[in-house]
């Protein structure tokens, strides 16, 4: 049996509070959709190309996908009520809860994958999947 220290201790005890404050922040805040990051205008793209398409009853041959780590509580809902929000159109989500999200990539196989964190943009590498860091958020300050 291996001992933690007290700093390992004390790293996940501030941690699981972080993850209590940002549930409870995200509990709060369900209804007012995120801030737009650095890929706002790429998402405005997306939307003229559907409804462009949209317009001359043509089908659209984008297909977008949410794939967070968030689960489908307060957290993932507000994530993809801000997709919405902005008529972003999503064809399918995927709420991991904290999973990985490689095997879900994997699957369904998007010409390519955008993420704020590394070890998502790894993942999908190692999965066969085109992936690409967004440096934005607290995670990346």
């Amino acid at each position: 049996m291996v001992m933690e220290s007290c700093f390992q201790m004390s790293q996940r005890g501030l941690q699981r509070e972080r993850s209590r404050g940002f549930l409870q922040n995200e509990r709060d805040k369900e209804g007012t959709p995120l801030e737009l990051g650095p890929l706002s205008e790429f998402f405005k793209a997306l939307v003229h190309l559907h409804k462009k398409f949209s317009e001359k009853n043509q089908n659209i041959p984008i297909r977008t996908y949410l794939v967070t780590s968030r689960g489908t509580r307060s957290p993932g809902i507000r994530a993809l009520q801000t997709l919405q929000e902005n008529s972003l159109e999503i064809n399918e989500a995927f709420f991991l809860s904290g999973a990985h999200k490689g095997p879900v990539l994997k699957a369904i196989k998007p010409h390519i994958f955008f993420d704020d964190q590394m070890p998502h943009v790894d993942g999908a590498l190692q999965n066969g999947v085109i992936g690409a860091h967004v440096p934005y958020g607290v995670r990346n300050e």
